[in-house]
C-alpha cells in the first residue's frame, strides 16, 4: 500500500527557519570557543591546531538540524577559520584537505538526526567519533601529502607515506583532534538534562514536524529523511574520483577522501536497506524517486554506486604509486 507524507508550506517555512537560526547561534559560538581556546595557552600546536570545545556547537548543529546544515556550518566554519582566525596553510588545497574536507564530518553526524530527536542519547558520543574520526582521516592525509618535508622542499605534491611521516602526521593531529572531543564528550554528558530540555522550546519544536498521534507518518518521516540527498553525494563523490584519475590535474589525494566518503555511505545505505526491508512503504507517485518504487531498492542502488567509487578510489591510489 502507497503511503504517502504530507507536510505543509507553512511546516516547512518554520522548520527552516529554525534551522537557519540554530546554525547561525552554533556557528557564532564555534568560532568563539575556537578564539577562546587558542588563546590559552599550552592547549595551541605550533603548526595548527587546539584543543578546543568547538565540535559541541558543531555537534549539536548536525544533531538539531540534520546533515544539510551539519555540511554547511562544516565548511563554513572551516572557510572563517582561515579567513577570520589566520588559518595555517601551505597552498589552497591544504585550505581544502585542513578546513573544509576535515569537516564532512560534521554532515555525517546529521544522520543522527532524526534518533536524536527522540532524545537518545547515543547520538550525541556517536557524532563525535563521526566528527573526529574523519578530521583525524583528513588531516593525516594533508600531512602525508602536502605537509610532509618532502611536499614543501620539491615545491609540489609529493606523497610521504614513509613510516615516520606517517606516525609524525597521526600523532600531531590526534594530538589535539581527540583530546578536544574527548573534552566535548564530557561538556556533552554535563549538559545531556538541560540539551534535552531545550525540546520543549519553540524553535526546537519547529524541527519536528510530525504528530505524536500519527505513528506511520513519523516513524516514514524520521526513517528515511536522508533519502533525497543520496544522489548529491554521490554526484560529488564521483566528481573528486574522476578528477583525483586524471594525471594533469595533480589531485590523487582527493582519491583518499572519495574512498572515505564512499565506504562510510555504503555501510550507511547497507544498514538503512536493513531498515527499509522491513516496512512496505512506496515512493510517492509524483517523488522524483518513485523511478526506484521503494526505498529499499534506493538504498541498494546506492550502496552499490558507493561501492563502484570506492573501487575507482583505489584504483587512483594505485595507479599513483605505480606511475
Amino acid at each position: 500500500m502507497e503511503q504517502e507524507v504530507k507536510i505543509t508550506s507553512r511546516q516547512k517555512a518554520s522548520k527552516a527557519i529554525a534551522q537557519i537560526s540554530i546554525t547561525a547561534i552554533c556557528l557564532a559560538l564555534a568560532m568563539l570557543l575556537n578564539i577562546i581556546f587558542r588563546n590559552i595557552p599550552g592547549l595551541s600546536f605550533p603548526n595548527g591546531g587546539s584543543v578546543s570545545l568547538i565540535y559541541v556547537p558543531l555537534a549539536l548543529c548536525a544533531l538539531f538540524c540534520g546533515q544539510i546544515w551539519g555540511l554547511f556550518i562544516g565548511c563554513a566554519y572551516g572557510i572563517l577559520d582561515v579567513l577570520v582566525d589566520g588559518g595555517f596553510a601551505i597552498n589552497w588545497i591544504s585550505i581544502l584537505c585542513d578546513y573544509v574536507f576535515s569537516y564532512i564530518g560534521v554532515a555525517f553526524a546529521g544522520f543522527l538526526s532524526p534518533l536524536f530527536l527522540k532524545k537518545r542519547f547515543f547520538t550525541i558520543p556517536l557524532s563525535l567519533v563521526y566528527i573526529g574520526v574523519f578530521r583525524v582521516l583528513m588531516t593525516f592525509i594533508s600531512g602525508c601529502t602536502i605537509w610532509s618535508q618532502a611536499s614543501i622542499d620539491a615545491g609540489s605534491l609529493v606523497v610521504d607515506f614513509s613510516s615516520g611521516a606517517v606516525i609524525y602526521s597521526l600523532s600531531y593531529n590526534s594530538g589535539y583532534i581527540l583530546p578536544g572531543v574527548a573534552l566535548s564528550l564530557l561538556v556533552f554528558v554535563l549538559l545531556t538534562k538541560p540539551i534535552f530540555e531545550s525540546f520543549k522550546l519553540p524553535v526546537v519544536n519547529k524541527l519536528i514536524n510530525y504528530k505524536e498521534e500519527d505513528d506511520h507518518r513519523k516513524l516514514t518521516a524520521d526513517k528515511f529523511s536522508n533519502m533525497d540527498l543520496l544522489p548529491v553525494y554521490f554526484a560529488a563523490l564521483l566528481i573528486l574520483t574522476i578528477c583525483s584519475l586524471v594525471p594533469s590535474f595533480s589531485m590523487y589525494f582527493l582519491s583518499y577522501i572519495s574512498l572515505i566518503g564512499g565506504l562510510t555511505l555504503a555501510i550507511y545505505c547497507f544498514i538503512k536497506s536493513f531498515n527499509a526491508k522491513k516496512t512496505d512503504l512506496n515512493f510517492v507517485e509524483n517523488d522524483y524517486l518513485s523511478f526506484f518504487k521503494k526505498p529499499l531498492y534506493l538504498y541498494l542502488t546506492s550502496a552499490a554506486l558507493f561501492v563502484v567509487i570506492i573501487i575507482l578510489s583505489i584504483l587512483a591510489i594505485c595507479l599513483f604509486f605505480l606511475a
